[in-house]
């Protein structure tokens, strides 16, 4: 024993001695190896145990074997990261207290350390027996397992054999996003996710007549890619010869009007053959999971026709970059360099004059295209574009970023004519440009004489910002001045590097029955619109074939048509409307050029566009996922055969034919493709039974049925279930004649090459459908029913969200009457959230259908609470406010459909205000953007909430907040109680000294105290980690318009109470809906246009002298696809909208807003199978108010014109 103290004694001095010749090497740096990693049985395992050698051992000697990990309760490793993202800590608990020393690292060392240990545990599975691989791999070389189940007697043994793989993964995803939420319905920090992958393939068998073959793979695409089959096979004598079930195909080759193409793939179900005596019996029931389809080719030219109607003109691509170009110039004066100059003549841009643009000498040099980008793009340059560069206006665009565009790749220009083409078009996005215009010589184009105009200028060392002439504003409509600077006559074909060969042009008029291509005089409509007016010859004579060599009418590499006018679809009296005086009387207003508003233009459309053309390939696009083996290939008349006369990818539907096909032949192919999604059924039932009379002769009957059912209990016109039953006798009788064969062969010259026959073939089917099994004995409809309109659609909505983040402190209203703005002092204080536990919705709609499934049975609301002021006692009503505002989407901007604002509420007291349009985004009034995000380099931050910038939007910390949402450059404690600052400061006895402003945010998941939610100072954790801004949209610009429409009216008034919802025991649930016409908003500056094209905020601010709570359940703006045509006396069938308005207007009444509504006797909601609920029942209301006597109104809603849609097989 004590020899072995010695030993250790010695082994001990001689490691510290080692240590200690390293350490004096350097007595203050220990170098450690790069893939060192700090471990330990007393801190937390950072990462996952590696399987150690025999030789090596967890435990120690001085730690009793394993007691480390004995089983001392519940075991949770908790893993955190700092808002920073710099260092990562992993603590271990057991029944929630601290069992080790926390591990903390780095967090780019942690990753870099898990990515290499996870490879080293990788590599160790790998090289162990029985891993995945081993398996994998043999099951790749067909081994698996075979189980020989039961002995089943006289049927056999059943025996399994099975092959592939199960694999179930899952685990918990926690994300320390560091946000705090504000509801119970934003996502959770931590989820479970679970993964099932299996790949089996399975073949079973009974004995030696029943089969099972199964193969399923989870990561297939398509679930019709997995296959089951269960077979039975009968012996010769049995009557049942085969049952087939599963995936299964129906062939009836022998019919040709059963089936339309004689054959069936794509089925699930069962199908059975039998034998009785002589007679052959195929029985099928199965569900049809495809759809047959069809095509026609002429030769291996695929042939299209293309039908454009007359208002799918080309928007925002093509554009004039002056208007002088559009329109001509005479004599205009300029400027350049302080120098008066005059443009003497730039020719107008139509008419041509035989085929071709007049150009003059006045060209565009040094043009510069830009798109507006508010994105950190460094490239970008700062500036603004004006719509008239020379008068700023409200519409300009100051102080953003603009990104410049390369011609070439993003644009083409034609410099003479001054045009632009942009290669994407841009609906949502600024673009502008500057340029010069110069003289040139008349004898020389390429020789500048002068230099007549400047528009905008560059970037350069005198001025480090853009100016730019806007050539279109981010949302172009047709009170816009630059309107008419976009083309608005070229038409896209529907497809680029167009073949000339077969290329024809037609324009139909769609208001004869049938549609006309030509005019009472026989001249053809592409003559009349100028689109032919030279022959073959290039001489100066219609030949009725467009023009299609002129590149000012066609353009066959984009695939652009161009008519020779500025508005070549309205009559003369629109200017730049057509001229031609043999169209007067069958043109329309033009109502497409001067509206947004769908259904005013598709009740002007009088036209179509009809384009055919050829694109000569042996390769034909049957389009995606066709069914395989289905297809039947036919070149007038005679199948073909696949792999020797063409090829198909089945997945890509691409067929090929081969070299040697026929370029002139007729060519005819069938097919079935897969449905990717489909809610009908499609049943299939029936039998064949056949009689074979030798090889080549039968006689055959059949009968079978067929259902498409829908889920819809409703079924509009043209989209009804089917129910069909067809019968069919067919036969054949075919003889054949050696003994004549051989005669003839006898002949002299005449030498046979088949038998001679006799055959005759018949068949005859009859079918008896059922084009509408939906009946409504209630309605009086026994005998099928369908919906042109159920009203159930046809009120359109834009939704506000009412999500708490989505709406922001608003700017100051104008007060009524003096268009001045509200004064600052004079806004209280008001807190909006959504509580953090959402409201049942039974409680606002207790006639609503709800349901877990379909995750309604809750909903928000947003809470307003309005608080005034301690010195803002004794102030009028009218002048206390405070408002918040949201923005709109792009799309949502153009509400000239809509007829009322609706806001579903509860409240009692104060007045509400609603502003719609566009609203300043100045908060607090002083002109500049106030922003947290602190400019780097330029005018601009970089989007991101970086280091010291989270100080909220008024711009300052506490200690320098003036108490009223501004900033003073002195300590607010130090002057508060200074008369001096009376004036300047929040002197009121509701004051707070630690945050005059009340702007620092604070919020406790799951709280019911709201106040400080909304504050911008210190909200990281809420905002997302992006700076605070007033501009609503993000951008570097400060909107100041307001140009908007108002309406303002007391809780307490029911002039526009439109509904109020009751529990079932009859009394009010205190939830009302208040519904305004939209003519009943005023505007708030007489210069506004009257339409609603523009409408790109929503303001609801409160006024009132005491504590007001109002909560909202949903905001929105109501049209009707159903438009009025306004009134008319009884005794005329012109409508006139006049005055019509306060009179006449199409509204909705349903079951869930209006508790007085009784649905006519069997009319009820539609039942949503998926989702568990019944939908609302709807009707149109027709609202008169003060109707004149002998008068009436009326409203229209424009069809979509939908071929296949037949109401022949309708009564009434």
């Amino acid at each position: 024993m004590q020899k072995g103290f010695a030993v250790i004694f010695v082994l001990i001095m001689a490691i510290s001695a080692n240590y200690a010749q390293d350490g004096q090497q350097d007595s203050s740096t220990q170098k450690l190896p790069d893939s060192f990693i700090p471990t330990s049985d007393y801190i937390t395992p950072a990462f996952p145990n590696l399987p150690q050698p025999l030789s090596l051992l967890n435990d120690t000697l001085v730690i009793p074997l394993g007691w480390i990990k004995a089983d001392f309760g519940k075991r949770d490793i908790e893993i955190h990261i700092d808002r920073d993202w710099r260092y990562i800590t992993l603590t271990e608990f057991i029944d929630d207290n601290i069992f080790r020393i926390p591990f903390t690292a780095p967090v780019d060392w942690y990753f870099e350390h898990m990515i290499d240990i996870n490879r080293r545990i990788i590599y160790t599975e790998k090289v162990s027996l029985g891993s995945e691989e081993l398996i994998e791999e043999s099951r790749r070389e067909g081994k698996g397992i075979t189980f020989d189940l039961v002995d089943m007697g006289a049927l056999g043994t059943a025996s399994l054999r099975v092959r592939g793989n199960i694999n179930i993964s899952g685990k918990m995803v926690f994300q320390d996003q560091e946000l705090v939420r504000s509801s119970l319905a934003e996502s959770q920090n931590t989820h479970l996710e679970f993964d099932q992958k299996q790949n089996l393939n399975v073949e079973g068998s009974i004995g030696d007549r029943i089969t099972v073959l199964m193969d399923n793979d989870s990561e297939r695409d398509f679930d019709w890619e997995n296959n089951i089959r269960i077979s039975y096979e009968g012996a010769e004598d049995d009557i049942i010869q085969k049952i087939d079930a599963g995936n299964i195909s129906l062939s009836l080759p022998a019919t040709q009007f059963v089936t339309f193409s004689g054959q069936n793939k794509g089925l699930f179900g069962m199908k059975a053959v039998s034998k009785l005596g002589p007679v052959d019996i195929t029985t099928i029931a199965s569900i049809e999971k495809t759809k047959k389809e069809q095509q026609e080719y002429k030769g291996t030219s695929e042939a299209q026709a293309v039908r454009i109607k007359d208002y799918e003109y080309i928007e925002n691509q093509y554009f004039f970059i002056n208007r002088m170009y559009r329109d001509g110039a005479l004599n205009q004066p300029t400027e350049y360099m302080g120098q008066s100059k005059t443009i003497e003549y730039i020719p107008p841009f139509y008419p041509l004059v035989n085929g071709l643009h007049r150009i003059g000498r006045y060209a565009v040099r040094n043009f510069e295209l830009y798109r507006m980008d508010n994105s950190n793009d460094p490239t970008t340059e700062p500036g603004s574009a004006f719509v008239d560069i020379n008068n700023p206006s409200d519409y300009d665009r100051n102080n953003v970023n603009f990104k410049r565009l390369e011609e070439g790749a993003d644009y083409s220009i034609s410099r003479d004519l001054g045009f632009m083409r942009l290669k994407n078009r841009s609906p949502d996005n600024v673009i502008a440009c500057h340029y010069i215009i110069v003289k040139l010589d008349a004898n020389n184009r390429n020789t500048v004489v002068d230099t007549v105009l400047s528009i905008g200028h560059g970037v350069s060392e005198s001025d480090s910002t853009l100016a730019l002439q806007m050539i279109k504003p981010q949302s172009l409509t047709p009170n816009h001045d630059l309107w008419d600077l976009m083309f608005k006559n070229v038409y896209y074909m529907g497809a680029t590097n167009i073949n000339q060969e077969g290329f024809e042009v037609k324009i139909w008029n769609t208001d004869f029955q049938p549609d006309k291509n030509y005019d009472p005089n026989g001249i053809d409509y592409i003559t009349q619109f100028g689109l032919d007016s030279v022959d073959a010859s290039n001489e100066l004579k219609s030949d009725n074939i467009i023009d299609m060599f002129n590149p000012n009418i066609v353009s066959f590499a984009t695939g652009e048509l161009f008519f020779p006018m500025y508005h070549p679809f309205a009559s003369d009296s629109m200017v730049g409307g057509n001229t031609n005086p043999d169209l007067k009387g069958v043109l329309g207003d033009g109502i497409m050029y001067t509206s947004t508003i769908i259904g005013e233009i598709t009740q002007d459309k009088h036209w179509e566009i009809e384009v055919e053309y050829t694109n000569p390939s042996s390769t034909i696009n049957l389009g995606f996922m066709i069914v395989e083996g289905s297809e039947q290939v036919f070149t007038d008349g005679v199948e073909l055969k696949r792999g020797q006369d063409y090829q198909i990818d089945y997945f890509s539907g691409t067929l090929i034919l081969s070299s040697d096909a026929d370029p002139n032949a007729n060519l005819k192919i069938l097919f079935d493709k897969h449905e990717l999604v489909s809610f009908d059924k499609k049943t299939i039932l029936g039998t064949r039974a056949q009689l074979d009379l030798g090889e080549k002769s039968f006689v055959g009957a059949t009968a079978l049925y067929y259902n498409q059912s829908v889920m819809n209990e409703k079924v509009e016109i043209g989209y009804e279930p089917m129910r069909n039953f067809i019968w069919d006798l067919n036969g054949r009788y075919q003889l054949e004649f050696d003994g004549l064969t051989r005669a003839l062969d006898r002949m002299p010259i005449i030498e046979t090459e088949k038998v001679s026959s006799f055959s005759v073939e018949g068949e005859i089917a009859q079918v008896l459908p059922n084009p509408n099994p939906i009946n409504n004995t209630a309605t009086g409809d026994p005998n099928g029913v369908a919906f042109i309109d159920d009203f159930e659609g046809s009120k359109r909505t834009t939704s506000i969200p009412i999500q708490r983040r989505y709406w922001r402190e608003s700017s100051a209203p104008l007060s009524a009457g003096n268009s001045e703005y509200l004064k600052q002092k004079h806004r209280t204080k008001m807190v909006w959230y959504n509580p953090y536990v959402q409201t049942r919705t039974k409680d606002i709609w207790p006639n609503q259908s709800t349901s877990i499934r379909a995750q309604n049975e809750t909903t928000d609301i947003l809470k307003l609470n309005y608080r005034p002021r301690n010195l803002q006692s004794g102030l009028l009503q009218d002048s206390l406010w405070a408002g918040i505002t949201t923005p709109l989407y792009s799309g949502d901007y153009d509400q000239t459909q809509t007829k009322f604002f609706e806001i579903w509420l509860w409240g009692e007291n104060g007045r509400l205000t609603i502003d719609l349009g566009r609203i300043s985004e100045d908060r607090d009034g002083d002109g500049k953007l106030d922003t947290e995000d602190i400019p780097e380099a330029g005018m601009n931050g970089n989007t991101l909430l970086d280091e010291g910038e989270d100080i909220g939007i008024d711009g300052c910390t506490d200690t320098f907040e003036d108490g009223w949402g501004g900033c003073i450059d002195t300590f607010y404690v130090d002057v508060v109680d200074d008369p001096l600052w009376a004036n300047i400061i929040y002197t009121g006895s509701d004051r707070n000294l630690d945050d005059p402003n009340n702007d620092n945010w604070s919020y406790k998941e799951g709280s019911s105290n709201y106040d400080h939610i909304n504050g911008t100072e210190g909200n990281a954790l809420d905002a997302g980690r992006y700076p605070d801004s007033e501009s609503l949209d993000r951008s570097t610009e400060l909107q100041r318009v307001n140009k908007y429409y108002t309406k303002s009216f007391h809780l307490a008034d029911t002039t526009y109470l439109a509904g109020r919802t009751k529990k079932s025991d009859g009394t009010y649930t205190g939830w009302k809906l208040y519904r305004i016409p939209l003519n009943h908003f005023s505007r708030v500056d007489s210069s506004m246009s009257p339409e609603w094209t523009e409408i790109r905020h929503l303001r609801l601010a409160v006024s009132d002298t005491s504590n007001v709570n109002i909560s909202i359940a949903k905001i929105e703006l109501v049209g009707n696809e159903w438009q009025e045509l306004g009134i008319a006396p009884d005794s005329s069938t012109t409508y006139t909208k006049e005055n019509a308005d306060s009179i006449f207007a199409i509204a909705v009444v349903n079951t869930e807003d209006n508790n007085d509504y009784v649905p006519p006797e069997g009319v009820k909601g539609e039942y949503d199978r998926l989702n568990d609920i019944r939908s609302k029942e709807q009707s149109l209301v027709m609202k008169f108010t003060d109707l004149p006597a002998g008068y009436s109104g009326a409203a229209m809603k424009s069809l979509m014109k939908i071929s296949g849609v037949n109401y022949l097989t309708y009564d009434k």
